[in-house]
């Protein structure tokens, strides 16, 4: 009992709820003090080239063991080298070592395992509605939009719910039906990122031209549209790669994955998503579930033959103009921090590649840096070997995988600007089959429909016969019979 109650004075309040009362009055004086003694220490430097932060995580290195023994006496006691490390996992290293493993782009990635997990308050990463950024004069509300994510119910839910189901009975097929038939098949786009001088292509063309070489008329697709390193696809070359035999790759997978290479991925990734011209042209007529359901089953056999080398560091750029939702650091109602990414998620070796696409210029860059050998069940897959862009070394993650944060840090980019690098963990998708998978699903359902029915029918014939005396009536005209002779 007195352990109970000594735990009770000791529990840590809920500032933010304004319980602060609660603590005895002393402890609110000398937590005062503290705090007073730390803000007169960061103002008391004078020197101009003194930073604000290392001073903190000077000062914090110094002083948290004292402050958590005395305060959270229930805590287990914080050393200060490993205080040190986890300040300097978020904002740097803030000695001479950091400066010589830099990368020549001037941005030192810190490895995950140099601190301790750091939950950074959702304010700094999640704005306000109406909010500035303060380190970002080119911040605007209306530029930005929330990365597209979901919360752990849609990671258990699966990409069916966001897309439909396949075409089992032919895939190749329900997959030219998706490109070539139905509606939105001549809609006309260009990707983002290439600049094709004004043209544009549709999904019917793109099939055309990974299948056959040729847009749907015929004719060959402008120079212009193999530009930045775009090949030209050749499956049946593509079926004898030693990958492709490996994984066991059937000929619709790697069909599915040239497509998502190339200009296609835009439209599957906007309607994964759900927002953009893209989903408009294709909300109300159909959401490419059968490709879909090809491209997550060839990622994941792909992952699975993937060797995983410690130290393989893989990242990826959000575009600067994407923000992360409170949950992804501060957890939800069941303190899961993370999110379920609806897209696919494309990371490369490049970190200078990451930083490009993360457009230092922009209101809200960030990296995703992810160790694969960490989580061996992350299901990366490198489809570079049948990528109409080999050249980008792309490794890929199906949609509805779960990113956890671990760590966060940021770093000035030379003549670009700040850039926020986020170390992830990740969950492989819960719900991701192989079209090996989705047969014999099929297979099994069909047969356990057609026993349910017969069951049923036997079930009614016998309750009819008893109704009828089909038994006495059955063995009636043999009697007679023998009555007769």
């Amino acid at each position: 009992m007195a352990e109970k109650r000594r735990r009770e004075d000791v529990e840590e309040p809920d500032l933010s709820a304004g319980c602060c009362e609660a603590w005895p009055p002393s402890r609110v004086e000398s937590l005062d003090k503290l705090l007073q003694s730390v803000r007169e220490h960061v103002l008391s430097c004078k020197h101009p080239d003194a930073n604000p932060v290392n001073i903190l995580i000077e000062y914090a290195s110094a002083n948290l063991p004292a402050l958590t023994a005395k305060f959270f006496p229930t805590r287990p006691r914080i050393s200060s080298n490993r205080a040190l490390d986890s300040f300097e996992s978020c904002f740097g290293k803030t000695n001479s070592s950091s400066e010589s493993s830099s990368c020549a782009s001037g941005v030192d990635v810190l490895d995950s395992t140099a601190g301790t997990p750091f939950t950074r308050k959702k304010q700094e990463l999640s704005p306000p509605p109406g909010a500035l950024a303060e380190d970002n004069s080119l911040w605007k509300l209306a530029d930005t939009r929330e990365y597209p994510s979901g919360s752990a119910g849609d990671y258990q839910r699966g990409i069916s719910k966001r897309i439909g189901f396949p075409c089992v009975a032919n895939f190749e097929d329900g997959m030219r039906i998706e490109h070539c038939d139905k509606a939105g098949c001549g809609y006309s786009f260009a990707p983002r990122n290439q600049q094709w001088a004004g043209t544009k292509t549709t999904p019917k063309d793109e099939w055309h031209i990974v299948l056959c070489g040729t847009k749907a008329d015929g004719l060959a697709p402008p120079e212009c549209q193999f530009s930045g390193g775009r090949r030209r696809i050749f499956i049946d070359e593509l079926l004898q790669l030693p990958l492709a035999k490996t994984a066991k790759l059937r000929r619709e997978e790697i069909i599915g994955l040239a497509l998502y290479s190339g200009p296609m991925y835009e439209i599957y990734n906007g309607i994964l998503q759900r927002r953009y011209a893209h989903w408009n042209a294709f909300e109300d007529k159909h959401h490419f579930p059968t490709t879909l359901s090809v491209i997550v089953s060839a990622i994941q056999k792909v992952g699975s033959v993937t060797p995983l080398n410690p130290g393989h560091i893989l990242y990826r750029g959000n575009g600067g103009l994407e923000y992360m939702p409170p949950c992804f650091f501060d957890g939800d109602d069941m303190n899961r921090r993370g999110v379920t990414a609806y897209t696919f998620q494309s990371f490369s070796t490049s970190l200078h590649k990451a930083i490009e696409y993360a457009k230092p210029d922009c209101a809200w860059p960030m990296v995703f840096v992810v160790e694969p050998s960490k989580d061996p069940l992350s299901g990366f897959a490198n489809i570079s070997d049948f990528s109409q862009y080999p050249s980008e070394n792309e490794h890929l993650l199906p949609p509805c995988c779960f990113l956890h944060p671990d760590i966060l840090h940021s770093k000035e980019i030379p003549q670009q600007g700040k850039v926020k690098f986020c170390h992830l963990r990740v969950t492989g998708a819960l719900q991701s089959y192989s079209l090996e998978d989705l047969e014999t699903k099929k297979k099994q359902i069909h047969m356990a429909e057609f026993e349910n029915r017969v069951a049923e029918l036997r079930a009614q014939l016998e309750k009819t016969a008893l109704k009828h005396n089909a038994e006495a009536r059955l063995q009636w005209p043999s009697e007679q019979k023998h009555i007769s002779k």
